[in-house]
């Protein structure tokens, strides 16, 4: 993994977004924060991460609605998203992998630790593209 890859963190869980951004810092990476999809969606476009983190329920502009304008627009098309959502039911997931997203990980489910591995495995095969 390249060092100092940019990651936008979208997730209107404050708790949530301090834990991640100070371990992903830790980790090397330059970490910018979008509070609501709306947000998201300007940030991509201004920040050009290398690396999407995004959450599904959230007011304004949900994860579904969010990740599909990211996909649809030519700029910011191939910028790959992992879902971090609450959200288990596999049809969530379904919808999310069918909107483009490239994984979908169930906070509750795992550790900031195994969230980075997920990263740098996605940014590894994207280099690869």
């Amino acid at each position: 993994m390249p060092k100092g890859s940019k990651i936008l963190l979208v997730d209107d869980d404050k708790m949530l977004v301090d834990l991640y951004k100070e371990r992903l810092e830790i980790a090397g990476f330059k970490v910018e924060i979008g509070r609501n999809g709306e947000e998201g969606i300007r940030k991509t476009k201004e920040f050009k991460p290398d690396i999407i983190l995004l959450d599904i329920m959230m007011p304004k502009v949900d994860g579904y609605e969010a990740l599909a304008a990211i996909k649809s627009d030519p700029a910011t098309k191939d910028i790959p998203v992992i879902i971090l959502s609450a959200l288990m039911r596999d049809v969530n997931k379904t919808r999310a992998m069918e909107v483009g997203a490239e994984n979908y990980i169930i906070k509750s489910e795992c550790m900031p630790g195994d969230v980075i591995k997920k990263i740098e495995q996605t940014l590894d095969k994207s280099i690869k593209k």
